[in-house]
């Protein structure tokens, strides 16, 4: 959906209009005016997902010549610089991660804001640039950068016509679920034969689609499917699935084959 850009004048503190999410929500849902509520949510929050963080960057101890080590003056040279470097990744490594970044500091606090009226409700992000606020729709509770939590640690779930906070295990991120099925590569490495890889690739693609499976069932069992929330998790999913079946379909051919050549 199009981003709403809602003018403001320059002031300290600048919000969304309520007037125009609701004429958002009108419009999209043909709701009527006087029905929409249009309000912050301050409970609920947006966090990076583990699928933006960008790769570890491994720490790489200097080459100690051994000229360098067999002078303890030199040695000491050597090691304030190692340990001033040492300090600098670790820094990068803090800076890079979603959960510790800035970046990631600033998504949890962005506001969202709820339209609520005929039976359903829209969540819009709220972000400040200059001298406009620009209010963009959820599409889904797992999007590829971010995702919907309540920044109590409850769970996220519907409640009525509205969506909020409540008692319950949070819906589990697929993508940190899916990325440690990549343990899979180690399992082909240790093949010697076509028929353990196929076994490992469809091991690899079974975890991530449960991953997805499981993600989807706990939007769903959450309430959150009735207000499109759980689309792109299902989405996901549902591709996820097809290629494991592809996966599987391709698996059990080249087996045949491999029979078949053993004759």
């Amino acid at each position: 959906m199009r981003a709403i850009a809602i003018a403001v004048a320059l002031t300290a503190c600048m919000s969304p209009d309520p007037q125009q999410l609701a004429q958002r929500y009108e419009s999209a849902k043909f709701c009527p005016r006087d029905r929409v509520r249009v309000g912050l949510v301050p409970e609920l929050g947006l966090e990076l997902v583990h699928a933006t963080s960008v790769p570890s960057e491994p720490w790489r101890e200097p080459d100690l010549a051994a000229d360098v080590a067999a002078d303890p003056a030199r040695l000491g040279v050597w090691r304030a610089a190692r340990d001033a470097a040492f300090r600098a990744w670790q820094a990068r490594q803090r800076e890079r991660d979603p959960a510790t970044s800035r970046a990631g500091e600033r998504e949890r606090q962005v506001p969202i804001y709820a339209a609520t009226g005929c039976g359903g409700t829209e969540l819009f992000a709220c972000r400040s640039y200059r001298h406009n606020v620009y209010c963009d729709p959820i599409a889904g509770v797992v999007l590829p950068a971010e995702r919907l939590i309540c920044r109590d640690g409850r769970a996220v779930h519907a409640i009525g016509d509205a969506i909020g906070c409540g008692d319950g295990s949070a819906i589990a991120d697929p993508y940190a679920c899916s990325s440690a099925c990549s343990a899979a590569k180690s399992c082909e490495l240790a093949c010697s034969e076509d028929r353990c890889r196929l076994a490992c690739t469809e091991a690899e693609v079974t975890c991530a689609a449960d991953c997805f499976d499981a993600a989807r069932a706990g939007c769903q069992a959450a309430g959150l499917d009735r207000f499109g929330m759980c689309e792109t998790v299902a989405a996901q999913a549902r591709e996820l699935d097809d290629t494991r079946q592809s996966v599987a379909k391709t698996s059990a051919a080249v087996r045949a084959r491999l029979d078949a050549a053993r004759r």
